[in-house]
């Protein structure tokens, strides 16, 4: 919008108070109805979506002459684009933020995704990828004619360091604690969510453990729904009840505070897209520790600004954060090192100048 485009969005209608069309910052959202279900026919909301999401882009394609589609998430917004890009021969850019993932899904619903995906993908005239790892197990393995990998960024302006004591002041949390925390709200899902709790029940045990050394630790967690309270349970039972705060939900506004709040960040999800809140926490000096798995790696240096571990492993976890508590030196480095990732990788400015070049490639397509 800001070169002199005109951007058009389709989204779907989720809450009854959020309008049908509405410009936000020069905008165009269009937000389209979808059918909720969540027993009777399982994939009711998704399909509802894309068949909505699909018409309303035709239909305004036939005032707006579009120069391109991009559809956002593969498996649901990608379908769409697919469609489009098929009935109306517009050049199709898809990206992958590696919104799914399969390993704990039935055989019945990790073919039929992976047959919407596959075709989403072929149906692309450039994928999108915000990790190498989505790269080669999904855009590589389904056929996608040309795959360009591009991370998520960080907002700067937003996720900055802040004065630590005013916010622990505010937030009621004392000005000696060291304070751990865990951003997963994937993982909070409702008791039918196909998502294990991964290595959160891991962290956990580790921290129990650390107690005993550290006893003025804390453990933090954000997010919200049925796996909280298994956590919770867990923490009780092994006697951290109190030491550990599940803070619920938390804006993105927000999310900043509760980073500066914090001495270490980790997540230990077994599987991982990109990890953008690594990122978020670097740019907010805070170190870091993640799983040695997907686009984590494309984010985390092991021992040059951050730690990997296998979140399967409690000692592995445990001594990671060990090793922040203990080593100032080593906890200062990682520190530095994630200021500059942030500043050479992850900053919106440059990624936007590499997506609005891909934007201008793909419009001469059409033209």
């Amino acid at each position: 919008v800001r070169n002199g485009n005109q951007v058009d969005v389709i989204t779907s209608l989720w809450y009854k108070d959020q309008k049908k069309f509405e410009q936000i910052n020069g905008v165009n959202v269009y937000r389209v109805r979808v059918l909720k279900s969540k027993y009777v026919i399982k994939y009711l909301t998704s399909i509802s979506y894309v068949l909505s999401a699909a018409f309303q882009a035709l239909r305004l394609d036939r005032m707006m002459h579009y120069s391109l589609v991009h559809s956002v998430m593969e498996s649901s917004g990608g379908l769409a684009g697919a469609i489009v890009k098929r009935l109306r021969n517009k050049p199709h850019l898809a990206t992958m933020q590696g919104g799914f993932f399969l390993e704990e899904a039935s055989f019945i619903r990790r073919a039929l995704i992976n047959c919407v995906t596959r075709w989403s993908l072929r149906n692309a005239d450039l994928v999108h990828s915000i990790s190498h790892h989505l790269a080669e197990q999904r855009a590589d393995r389904f056929g996608a004619r040309a795959t360009i990998v591009i991370p998520n960024g960080v907002d700067v302006q937003m996720f900055y360091p802040m004065n630590k004591r005013e916010l622990r002041t505010k937030y009621g949390f004392a000005q000696d604690e060291r304070i751990i925390l865990s951003v997963c709200p994937g993982i909070f899902r409702s008791e039918q969510s196909s998502f294990s709790p991964e290595g959160y029940p891991n962290l956990i045990e580790a921290f129990a453990v650390l107690t005993g050394d550290f006893p003025n630790l804390r453990l933090m967690f954000i997010g919200e729904g049925y796996k909280r309270d298994i956590f919770k349970a867990q923490a009780a039972k092994l006697g951290v009840g109190e030491r550990v705060s599940f803070v619920g939900f938390v804006s993105h506004e927000e999310l900043p505070n509760y980073f500066n709040l914090a001495d270490i960040f980790i997540r230990p999800r077994v599987v991982e897209g990109q990890g953008i809140v690594y990122v978020e926490a670097m740019a907010c000096k805070v170190p870091v520790i993640g799983a040695n798995v997907g686009g984590t790696l494309d984010v985390i240096e092991h021992g040059r600004n951050g730690l990997l571990v296998s979140p399967q492993s409690t000692e592995e976890i445990s001594k990671a954060i060990r090793l922040l508590l203990e080593d100032k030196n080593t906890r200062n480095r990682f520190i530095a090192e994630g200021l500059k990732t942030v500043e050479q990788k992850f900053r919106w400015e440059a990624i936007f100048d590499k997506i609005n070049q891909i934007y201008a490639d793909m419009a001469e397509i059409e033209a």
